[in-house]
């Protein structure tokens, strides 16, 4: 008889199954000796190998084999036989029926409102989650186990490798641009007024664009307004999660929009700088240094758990990106933090 086996499951989206490695860690910390798997979308399998953290992760591809209604049946298949715990970290239809299927003594469910919340939710008053950062929401679902807020690690933030070696002079700057919701972005004339100023701290410097394929026009537009001896040619919407992965940790520093890039970036130890607007830096944002938050805190700030295509203000008309200056970023990427 092997190892006794804990199962994670975390499908979506890739921020979210990033912060799922300190968890994973925690989980190793009370119990020793157990095997840790986690099925993840497939194209995150790459990605979360390289964490090291887990004894197999195990790929869902809701998109070909597993498509379908007898996806979650198909994924059974390939998984072992029983299970210590089986912890559903999304909550879905499709986690829940395939969490469903598995034998295991302890089965639990991400639950991210309580009964009252949830129940308003149902009537449209939806108030965003901001009391509480993700991976805690994520330690909550555990507590069954024996695990809770205090069971973190001592290093809360996700780690994929050992940290680089700080750099002592900034020369390579990341621009995470690409956000699965308009609301999260950063106008492309901010964007090239902090170029601007990073180059005029740091002449020389050289900025990568970063974004998925479904971000390449915005790619675009800051592309065309940036100064060519200061911009990377490389194209990153053409890169798989991994490639992206690699191109991140050869960085000296990422500045980004909320988005999965801002994750990846600090599990590699890149020094990360998360611009926040609608969504919570409580909730989102890095739990420690040397990674920041920047965030006007308006009082109309998180208005939304993930962002959304339009502001619900009209009067503040998304004041809460727009109104954000580019000289405070720059101060940031050059202050020691």
């Amino acid at each position: 008889m092997g190892a006794p086996r804990i199962l994670v499951i975390r499908l979506t989206a890739l921020g979210d199954v990033v912060l799922v490695e300190p968890v994973a860690r925690a989980l190793r910390q009370r119990f020793p000796g157990y095997a840790i798997d986690l099925v993840t979308d497939l194209k995150m399998v790459p990605l979360l190998t390289r964490a090291g953290v887990f004894d197999r992760v195990e790929g869902y591809d809701k998109k070909g084999a597993d498509w379908g209604f007898f996806g979650p049946w198909r994924v059974r298949r390939r998984l072992a036989e029983r299970y210590h715990a089986v912890i559903d970290l999304q909550g879905k239809l499709r986690t829940r029926a395939l969490a469903w299927l598995i034998s295991a003594e302890h089965k639990l469910t991400l639950r991210k409102r309580s009964f009252g919340g949830a129940l308003l939710s149902l009537f449209g008053v939806r108030r965003p989650i901001a009391d509480r950062h993700t991976i805690d929401l994520y330690l909550d679902a555990l507590s069954p186990l024996g695990l809770g807020r205090g069971s973190l690690p001592s290093d809360v933030t996700p780690r994929f490798q050992s940290p680089p070696s700080r750099a002592t002079t900034i020369r390579t700057v990341g621009l995470g641009i690409g956000a699965s919701h308009a609301t999260k972005r950063w106008a492309p004339e901010k964007f090239h007024e902090l170029v601007l100023g990073l180059a005029a701290r740091a002449p020389g410097v050289v900025v990568t664009l970063i974004g998925g394929p479904q971000d390449r026009p915005e790619l675009e537009r800051v592309r065309q307004l940036l100064p060519v001896q200061n911009l990377d040619s490389r194209d990153a919407t053409q890169l798989d999660v991994a490639g992206l992965a690699s191109l991140i940790a050869a960085l000296d520093v990422v500045v980004s929009v909320d988005s999965g890039a801002a994750h990846i970036s600090q599990a590699l130890g890149v020094r990360t700088i998360v611009l926040f607007g609608p969504t919570s830096p409580l909730r989102w944002g890095p739990r420690a240094a040397p990674h920041q938050a920047i965030s006007l805190g308006l009082d109309c700030s998180p208005c939304s758990d993930v962002g959304g295509a339009l502001c619900p203000r009209a009067d503040r008309a998304q004041a809460c990106m727009r109104e954000l200056p580019p000289a405070r970023v720059v101060a940031a990427v050059f202050e020691d933090p």
